[in-house]
Parts: structure tokens; C-alpha cells; sequence
């Protein structure tokens, strides 16, 4: 995959200056003209010039495709995905203005005392509030309107349009469950796809059941994997709950802080970590018992329940979305090539949701794969002769994420922490057998005898407590502050240029090139 394969040139056919390691496909081409077109969403003057180019150059690009010769049909297919890209993102584009010009309440915003709704996420902890569900500090709702009333004019009418709700003190709601809340609404602004924001206190939301027997259901299977997992007893159980459904609100302030401190978040988020795991439990289980084929399409279920379960991160849709492709592409005995995967699973979740290309979350998840694919898998290969790949491998991974993110980390929080680097080595391992044991055990929990659940008990309390103490060793480490400038520009490209490009081939066609001239 990532060398070239080794060609013999004569001096009639002269080289084929073909030097990629990595080769751009239709997929990723169609991926990044999309993304692309959506970041320069707002700058009118740059769309308007760039429209009838890239209708040009798909036209241009249907001609090439049109030869016979496979190195035209390929380039004219990257001209016609770069095109189809692009104009897709517009036609988002044109999809988004629609629904943020659809909110309307009947009646005059200022009059409206309260309103009914659809929860379209799971409720959650005001942001940088994870660490205490029952504090004062509150959560957040996402409601999609349905109808709005006024007291003062004694009038309740069908509303529409998104809001984002406040709400002093915590309560737990679920995505799906329809709620009427007694408060006031205001215009949004700068929250891209939200038309509303309102604040209320716990006491002013009413549940008024589930809009859906599947939501209803998801509710039941998280409330019943929440009580198997508090069985375990706090802390551990807190830690098992973010692992394994994303929830962080009973998370020991500490603990949290201490991830957060040390640049390590991201093991905590729900991604590929969790998704590879339970991709691994299920081989490990089914594969003696049956078929691979059989087992891929166990792992496709069951995967697809679990972000139903835990709900749609872009972290996390990312590498279920990334898992099903993957296993749909065994199937079907297709090459299943790690970054036409990543794109296509770009692609999935913008077209579902245009808006999520904006969120800091979509560009650190998909950048960091990336960086792993670049420059982790290569950079692993390179460390196997002189470090056991248990040690290589995680840190070879890591760089590779690390150098991806770092233009975004610099210019969205001003620092990087590099022990975390070392911190993911240590903890990864024991991260992945807690949530391992832990899935084990949520599974295989009415079949526990009680002095069972003791042992087990006592087992997650010893391996949170060798958890936290080494997140708490590497907490006063201080990051590394540094402003953003454009020469970090320079050594990202060339780091870049370093991994994606055949150095040695090129300087080896060079010189078949020298050698022809000086002795045609």
C-alpha cells in the first residue's frame, strides 16, 4: 500500500513519474471538494468565481475519463469527483439556508411563555460541567419545536424550528422524549442550524413521554445498562459510563480534569477505541463457533445497535460508519483501502448532517485518523525493528494523530501537551481492559452470582485507582502555550510531503533520466 511497486524502465519508455505513496482516489477527491465547499460557505465573492469553474472542469474531466488510456480515465474521474464535490456541497448549501430560514412561532417571539418539543440529543452537561451531574451548574437540551403557547394572549399555536434550552440544575432526558418547557424563547445567533435559545430551571420541564417505541426502548436499554453498571460501585462506575455510553456527568471532577490536563480527552470520547473493541469481543467470541463472513456480519449488527444505544457523535459515527464500510467491503471481497474508507464515512455524515462539518469535533476526529493512516502506520512499520510494537505501535499512532490535529489544536486552544503522548502509551492498555471487562460484564450481568459481582467489584476499583494515579502523576505537567503562526505551516507540509511522497523513487528516476540523456 504504501510503496511503490517496482517497474523496469527502458530508455524507449522513459519513467513513469507516478510517485505517490498515497494515491488520491474519487473518493477522497469528492471528500475533500466537499468539505471544502461548505467551510467557503460564507465567502459569496470565492463561490461565485469557483461555480462555473468546477462545472468546467467536470466537463473537462468527462472528456479525459472518455479516453482509452488508464491513467487519462483516472485523473478525468478525480476532475469529475472534485467537481461533483464541490457542486454538492452547494446544494447543502442551498439545503441549510432553507432550515435556518424555516423557524417560526405563530406568534410574536416575545410573547411566547413556553413550548412543546422533540429532544433530538440526549441531554447534557453544560460544556466544562462534566464533572458533577448534581451540581447547580445545569445542562442543555436540543428540542425541535412543535408548538408554542402565550399566556398573555391565551393562544397556542404549531411552532417550528430548533432551540437550544439551558436549564439550571440537572436532569436527565433522552433523545426522542418530548418535553414542554415553561419558558422563554430568543433568536439565535452564530449557532449555525439553531433558530432559538431559552433558559429555564429543572422544575419548568415536563416530560411528556416518547414520541417513538424505538426511543422509548434505547431509554430502557441505557437505564438498564446504567443501573448493570453502577453495580460496580463509584468510582469506577463513572469511569465505566463514559467509556461505554459517552456519559460524563457522574465523571470524578479529578479524573476528568486530570484528561483534560494532560491532553488525553480523546480516550474518554467515544470513537474507533470503543468500536475496535467491541469488533474484537465479538471476533474473539463467534469466530470458533463460526464462519468469518458470519462473524463480520454479527460485528456489522451489533456495532449499528451500539451507536443506536449511545447516540451519534461524529467521533463515533465515524468509526461505526468506518466499521460497517469496512465489513461490508469483506463481504463483498473488495479492497478495503483505510483512506477512501475515512472519505466515504466524511461524506456519509455530512450529507446526513451538513452542519456537523463545523464542529471541532468533526475536524479532530477525522484529522486524527488521518494522521494515523499517514503517518502512524508507516512510522510503525519503521519503529518495529527497534521497539516492541506494543510500545511502537501506540506511539507511532499517536504522532501521527498529534502532528494531524496540531494545526487545529494551536489555533483553537493556543496549546499542545505533549506528555500525553506518553500518558496514551501507559493508560491505552489498561483503558482497554477496563472497558473490555466492563462490556463483559454489562452483557453478562444477571448470570453473576453476588460473590461474583464482588470480585468483579473489587477488580474495576483496583484498575481505576491504577488509572487515576498515573492521569494524576502527569496532571502538573504544564502544556506547551504557543500562538498560532504561519510558519508551523511549513514544517506541517514538509512533514506531510516526507510521508506521502516516494523520495527514493524519485531520486531513482532522476537518475534514469541523467543517465538517458548523457548516453541516448
Amino acid at each position: 500500500m504504501w510503496k511503490m511497486p517496482t517497474k523496469s524502465y527502458s530508455r524507449q519508455s522513459g519513467p513513469d513519474f507516478d510517485m505517490l505513496k498515497i494515491k488520491p482516489t474519487f473518493f477522497i477527491a469528492i471528500s475533500l471538494s466537499l468539505v471544502f465547499s461548505l467551510y467557503t460557505r460564507s465567502d459569496t465573492f470565492l463561490q461565485t468565481i469557483l461555480f462555473p469553474i468546477l462545472i468546467v472542469i467536470g466537463g473537462i474531466g468527462i472528456t479525459i475519463a472518455s479516453f482509452q488510456k488508464d491513467t487519462s480515465r483516472k485523473y478525468g474521474f478525480l476532475l469529475i469527483a472534485l467537481s461533483l464535490g464541490f457542486l454538492s456541497g452547494v446544494g447543502l448549501q442551498g439545503l441549510m439556508k432553507y432550515r435556518e430560514s424555516s423557524g417560526y412561532t405563530g406568534i410574536l417571539i416575545s410573547k411566547v411563555s413556553e413550548f412543546e418539543g422533540i429532544l433530538v440529543k440526549d441531554s447534557v452537561p453544560m460544556a466544562g460541567k462534566e464533572e458533577s451531574a448534581n451540581s447547580n451548574e445545569g445542562s442543555v437540551l436540543t428540542v425541535d419545536l412543535c408548538s408554542v403557547g402565550s399566556r398573555e394572549i391565551g393562544a397556542y399555536v404549531s411552532g417550528r424550528g430548533r432551540a437550544i434550552v439551558f436549564v439550571t440544575g440537572w436532569q436527565k432526558l433522552f433523545t426522542g422524549e418530548r418535553v414542554r418547557v415553561k419558558g422563554t424563547l430568543a433568536p439565535a445567533t452564530n449557532m449555525p442550524g439553531v433558530h432559538f435559545i431559552s433558559q429555564a430551571k429543572a422544575d419548568k420541564i415536563e416530560s411528556l413521554g416518547f414520541a417513538f417505541f424505538s426511543d422509548r426502548f434505547r431509554a430502557m436499554a441505557i437505564n438498564g445498562c446504567m443501573a448493570a453498571i453502577g453495580s460496580i460501585g463509584y468510582p469506577a462506575s463513572s469511569l465505566l459510563e463514559a467509556l461505554f455510553l459517552g456519559s460524563r456527568e457522574n465523571l470524578d471532577g479529578n479524573l476528568y480534569e486530570g484528561f483534560k490536563k494532560t491532553g488525553t480527552l480523546h480516550i474518554l470520547a467515544l470513537s474507533g477505541f470503543h468500536v475496535g473493541i467491541i469488533f474484537a469481543i465479538i471476533n474473539l467470541i463467534l469466530t470458533p463457533l463460526i464462519t468469518r463472513r458470519k462473524a463480520l456480519v454479527a460485528g456489522i449488527l451489533i456495532v449499528t445497535f451500539y451507536v443506536f444505544i449511545t447516540g451519534s457523535s461524529p467521533s463515533l459515527l465515524r468509526a461505526a460508519i468506518a466499521a460497517i464500510v469496512f465489513g461490508i467491503a469483506k463481504l463483498l471481497d473488495r479492497e478495503s483501502e483505510p483512506l477512501n474508507i475515512l472519505a466515504v464515512t466524511a461524506a456519509i455524515i455530512i450529507f446526513a448532517d451538513p452542519y456537523s462539518v463545523y464542529s471541532l469535533s468533526f475536524a479532530l476526529s477525522f484529522c486524527a485518523v488521518a494522521g494515523i493512516i499517514v503517518i502512524g502506520r508507516p512510522l510503525s512499520r519503521f519503529l518495529s525493528p527497534f521497539v516492541p510494537s506494543f510500545i511502537g505501535v501506540p506511539i507511532a499512532f499517536s504522532i501521527g494523530a498529534q502532528v494531524f490535529t496540531f494545526p487545529i489544536l494551536i489555533a483553537s486552544f493556543g496549546v499542545v501537551y505533549l506528555q500525553g503522548m506518553v500518558l496514551t502509551v501507559i493508560v491505552s492498555p489498561l483503558v482497554t481492559i477496563f472497558l473490555a471487562g466492563g462490556i463483559g460484564y454489562i452483557a453478562l450481568f444477571g448470570l453473576f452470582p453476588g460473590f461474583l459481582r464482588d470480585v468483579m467489584q473489587t477488580a474495576f476499583g483496583m484498575l481505576y485507582d491504577i488509572i487515576f494515579s498515573f492521569v494524576r502523576f502527569f496532571t502538573p505537567i504544564p502544556g506547551l502555550m504557543l500562538s498560532w503562526s504561519g510558519y508551523y505551516w511549513v514544517v506541517f507540509i514538509l512533514i506531510l510531503f516526507l510521508f506521502t511522497v516516494d523520495i527514493k523513487t524519485i531520486i531513482e528516476r532522476f537518475a534514469i533520466i541523467r543517465k538517458t540523456r548523457i548516453h541516448p
